[in-house]
């Protein structure tokens, strides 16, 4: 792992540390200084869920499989998930209350007066958000978008899966993934793109060769394409020979034109080559269509107009609290199915989630493209 990704681990550990002792200290000062209870409970939380941190950011990928394994993941998620979710119930109590106070406003003013029903409240509020987290990046949904372009007929008309984020290892256990082939395959597609960040520094030996005998399984009439995604290079091993042994194509700002005639360009979005440079070099004609794979959906409205989809992930379907973040500064399509002038644009919620495995308030995906 990088110095970056530590850093960031120390960052997401004292977020915790934070974010339970401002609600602790300030709004139950009593509570932690005099109960025997708070001198116990709270010193001991906070022990074992940096600890989880520091375990799952250091030793992860080496740990076998097993309950250990899937147990500290869930601690680590728990603990950081329950003091951020709680921290920022608290901020939205503090703001409703100088509220309330500007415009003299009294209805329910008692409840978030009142520190220890609030504090009940949420907490069961994070269990519960928690719990739906759980639940939702386990469990794929899918969606289905059509996309009518002018330049696909009948006779180069795709079906298309989309998929990416994966992260095995901390993303998607081996349930997720044989949920996406058994979803995938019930589809009779063409095409498989698998839009990057397949593997992290959470990623094993065994996740990558589990990953790779599912990609392996997958049925379409034209195989599987794979450009990478940011979090690919902190993966312990190389990833590419796991995928081309599943049969899968790497494209990293290359083409591929497919039987149909429809030209496939995986775009590394970390380089300063641009989709155009891209055509130029490899003599792609303006009147032959284009779907471009790349990971970060940013950039993509400012493509040739023989680009007729783009797809992408990166976003994780725009997780809490990015849902009440302006995504858009970041992102041409945070997420979902978008339309620029005559060009789609697609980015799926992905198989997984990174660093945590939570997904809220949207569920993880296979997506389904039917362009025509």
């Amino acid at each position: 792992m990088s110095t970056l990704h530590i850093v960031a681990w120390i960052g997401m550990s004292l977020t915790a540390f934070i974010g339970m002792t401002i609600f602790i200290y300030l709004e139950h000062p009593k509570v932690w200084r005099q109960s025997k209870f708070g001198k116990v409970i709270f010193p001991v939380s906070h022990f074992i869920g940096i600890l989880s941190l520091i375990l799952v950011s250091t030793i992860y990928s080496e740990i076998e499989d097993g309950f250990f394994r899937t147990a500290l993941l869930y601690v680590e998620t728990t603990y950081f998930g329950i003091m951020v979710l709680m921290l920022a119930i608290y901020l939205l109590r503090h703001f409703i209350l100088l509220v309330y106070k500007v415009f003299k406003i009294n209805r329910f003013k008692n409840f978030f007066c009142h520190k220890r029903r609030y504090t009940v409240f949420a907490f069961v509020l994070s269990i519960l958000m928690l719990w739906q987290g759980f639940y939702q990046i386990d469990h794929l949904k899918l969606r289905e978008y059509d996309a009518d372009s002018a330049m696909i007929d009948e006779t180069n008309k795709l079906k298309i899966a989309l998929i990416a984020d994966s992260h095995v290892g901390g993303g998607a256990n081996h349930d997720v993934l044989d949920q996406m082939v058994e979803m995938i395959n019930s589809q009779n597609v063409d095409v498989v793109l698998f839009a990057g960040d397949a593997s992290d520094s959470l990623s094993s030996t065994s996740d990558l060769k589990y990953l790779s005998s599912s990609l392996q399984k997958l049925k379409s009439t034209y195989g599987v394409f794979y450009t990478s995604g940011n979090h690919d290079k902190e993966t312990n091993q190389e990833l590419y020979p796991y995928l081309e042994s599943a049969g899968v194509t790497v494209l990293e700002d290359e083409v591929y034109t497919l039987e149909n005639g429809v030209v496939l360009l995986g775009h590394h979005d970390h380089t300063s080559t641009t989709v155009e440079e891209i055509l130029e070099e490899n003599n792609i004609s303006s009147d032959i269509p284009v779907i471009v794979n790349q990971h970060i959906p940013r950039g993509i409205k400012n493509v040739p107009e023989n680009v007729v989809l783009t797809c992408c992930g990166h976003t994780h379907g725009m997780n809490f609290p990015w849902k009440i973040i302006w995504p858009e500064f970041f992102w041409d399509n945070p997420y979902g199915f978008r339309q620029f002038d005559s060009m789609y644009s697609v980015t799926t919620s992905g198989l997984s989630n990174w660093g945590f495995h939570f997904k809220w308030p949207d569920s993880s995906d296979v997506t389904i493209i039917n362009l025509y």
